[in-house]
């Protein structure tokens, strides 16, 4: 089989045809007396390979020619001048082409051959085969021509540029177990077949690629000829630095000239150097069943980062690849190992994963949850953990969940006794009962109920069980006064219920909260005034008796904590100071002391403290076995309110407290 192209069998045949037929011309010629000229010189190429004889490197192919020309016989003699001139053209044309001006050679020649004369790049720009000669005018009007040389450009790449088919594997060996090192080491590298592809050339060659999937090569692991039975043999050493998992091989055409074709398609296969992981596989884990063994929507969130939990297995690899099965959602969870000794924390999306595994279940949906490792072509499975699932929410259905807020549950309305507009307590609703309406949610079933919350999910005001009732009816929770009275007050107090089965305990979800102003009825509450140096009561109870009063002028100490969030600096504390005769604070004696007190921003968040005074009037009123209540209140819309009330004492058998020898700290009275 030849080993040339249709193209170069033609562009040959061709310069065969002419070149016979320019001797026949010689031979008659020289019969006739005459000869043509010696051939102008190409560089020598491929070191004079008479197979490639006229081929032009494709590094050559882009820069200026130089041809030389040898000294032609009975040249110009003395004073007398001959004019060379170098011609060219493709070989299938007849025309020739002048390459460049004529060049003036004065005789007596005496040096300078043969003369090197530049052939441009541009007169084979474009491919093909391509015949060069010179002419030598003499002033006699006589010209001679040369023999012809010829030279080829070949720009285009094996297999006429196209992607040839890809390498095979002729051992089947490597087929059905992958690349080993123990194969490596055996057969000292790795055989691949190349297949049959268009247009082979003699002298073509190939570069190889070895690669992991996802990378691109770069550097071929082997360049080199094709042997006569289409094989070659990539060295061990090709496969050193690379993952064990599914490996790319491909590769590129190299003909002689150095044009690179595409690259090749992919051959696939498996590398395993390492060892394999062994079966079974831990089983995974699930961290927050561990209280009550079933996994709920509270456990869970939209990612649920690091729900399931894998740890490191035998002969973990990095590049392993992780596949979590939860259930029988068609998606899996995939993990690719970068650390195989690292526990593995996998996401387990609420949407597209849970919800689908639970599908319409209304009770604990027993779960199997189970993952292999894929290493290449093969897979390693682990063993199975079952865990209960329990996504079930009474009411409907929640456009949002997991989250446990359902925007399809109905609102609250809150109304107090007086007032005129929905969810606004007033000072005239004080003591009254608080209606709290809704409409009931849709659907309604069995064993269901419904939990009212008054500012936060730790204030339970109410409860319905079980649900009874039509879906859309009015329902009614009527609040004591007293339920409400000691919870935080706010202008935006969270008012809003839950619904949930009532046994056993499940899912629950709430509505949207309905923001209710109470701060007109219900003061927002400032953390409570303290009495550092109060002793203690035979009862256990703090008490201001005559051994805590601070100094000879027997004023009490007062500490105010720090209020950070409800306070900012710069406010104006009112402070009422009241005595009582009795220790429950029911009989007061005298009118209120007020005070008032400007605060800084460092007294806001972090508290500050104070001695208060006179005795005669701020202590001694209390008697024997009295109390003392100090309410401050701030000066902002909605006032802010704090209080305390502690026995005190300001007498002793036989007469009033005496001074005291503790020091007074600070100037004294109450520093504000």
């Amino acid at each position: 089989m030849s080993n040339l192209s249709s193209k170069q069998t033609r562009v040959l045949a061709s310069a065969l045809a002419r070149s016979v037929n320019q001797q026949h011309q010689a031979i008659k010629r020289r019969l006739s007396g005459r000869a043509n000229l010696l051939k102008p010189e190409p560089p020598t190429w491929w070191n004079g390979d008479p197979a490639f004889a006229g081929l032009v490197p494709r590094e050559e192919q882009e820069v200026d020619m130089t041809i030389l020309i040898p000294l032609w016989p009975d040249s110009a003699g003395q004073d007398e001048t001959d004019t060379l001139q170098l011609q060219w053209k493709p070989s299938t044309s007849g025309t020739w082409q002048n390459a460049q001006a004529p060049i003036l050679v004065p005789g007596p020649i005496s040096g300078g051959f043969p003369m090197p004369v530049t052939l441009e790049k541009s007169y084979f720009a474009f491919e093909g085969a391509f015949d060069l000669r010179y002419t030598v005018l003499t002033e006699a009007s006589n010209t001679a021509e040369s023999d012809i040389t010829q030279f080829i450009i070949d720009k285009t790449p094996p297999n006429n540029g196209q992607s040839p088919t890809s390498a095979t594997f002729p051992d089947t060996l490597v087929i059905s177990d992958g690349i080993t090192q123990d194969y490596l080491d055996d057969h000292g590298g790795l055989d691949l077949a190349i297949p049959i592809y268009q247009e082979e050339k003699l002298g073509d060659s190939l570069d190889v690629y070895v690669h992991e999937v996802g990378t691109s090569p770069t550097t071929p692991a082997y360049s080199g000829a094709i042997d006569a039975n289409r094989r070659v043999k990539l060295p061990i050493d090709a496969f050193s630095d690379l993952l064990d998992g599914l490996i790319y091989i491909s590769y590129r055409l190299v003909d002689k000239v150095g044009n690179k074709g595409a690259h090749a398609d992919n051959a696939t296969v498996g590398l395993f150097l390492n060892p394999l992981p062994t079966e079974p596989l831990p089983a995974p884990r699930v961290p927050k069943i561990a209280d009550d063994d079933t996994l709920q929507l509270v456990d869970i969130d939209r990612v649920n980062a690091g729900l399931v939990e894998i740890d490191p297995y035998p002969n973990a690899l990095e590049n392993d690849l992780v596949v979590l099965t939860w259930g029988t959602a068609a998606l899996k969870v995939t993990h690719r190992i970068t650390d195989p000794f690292a526990t593995i924390f996998l996401n387990v999306p609420y949407e597209t994963i849970l919800k689908p595994a639970y599908g319409t279940a209304t009770a604990v949906l027993p779960t199997p949850i189970g993952y292999v490792v894929e290493r290449g072509d093969k897979s390693f499975a682990s063993r199975l953990a079952t865990i209960n699932v329990d996504f079930f929410v009474p009411g409907p259905v929640n456009p949002d969940r997991p989250d446990p807020v359902n925007s399809a549950l109905p609102r609250v309305t809150v109304k107090g006794s007086t007032s005129t507009v929905d969810n606004v307590l007033t000072a005239d609703d004080v003591g009254d009962p608080v209606t709290v309406t809704l409409k009931l949610y849709d659907p309604i079933g069995t064993d269901e109920e419904m939990v009212l919350y008054w500012g936060g999910i730790t204030n339970v005001v109410g409860r319905f069980n079980p649900v009874t009732g039509n879906p859309g009816e009015d329902y009614e929770f009527t609040l004591d006064w007293d339920a409400i009275k000691d919870l935080p007050s706010s202008t935006q107090v969270p008012v809003f219920y839950t619904v949930g089965r009532a046994t056993p305990p499940g899912n629950v979800e709430s509505c949207v909260p309905t923001p209710v102003d109470v701060s007109a009825a219900l003061p927002i509450k400032l953390a409570n005034p303290e009495f550092p140096e109060a002793a203690e009561a035979s009862d256990g109870s703090p008490i201001l008796n005559c051994s805590t009063h601070v100094g000879p002028e027997r004023l009490v100490s007062v500490r105010i904590p720090g209020n950070t969030g409800l306070l900012q600096g710069g406010e104006t504390l009112n402070f009422t100071w009241q005595c009582y005769t009795d220790k429950a604070g029911t009989a007061p004696v005298n009118a209120p002391l007020e005070f008032d007190r400007t605060i800084t921003a460092t007294e806001a968040s972090n508290g500050f403290e104070f001695l208060q005074g006179p005795f005669d009037d701020y202590v001694l009123p209390t008697g024997r076995n009295g109390s003392i209540k100090l309410t401050y209140m701030s000066d902002t819309t909605p006032p802010m309110q704090g209080e305390t009330l502690i026995r005190a004492s300001g007498t002793l058998p036989g007469g009033e407290c005496p001074p005291n020898s503790r020091r007074a700290f600070g100037a004294g009275g109450c520093g504000c």
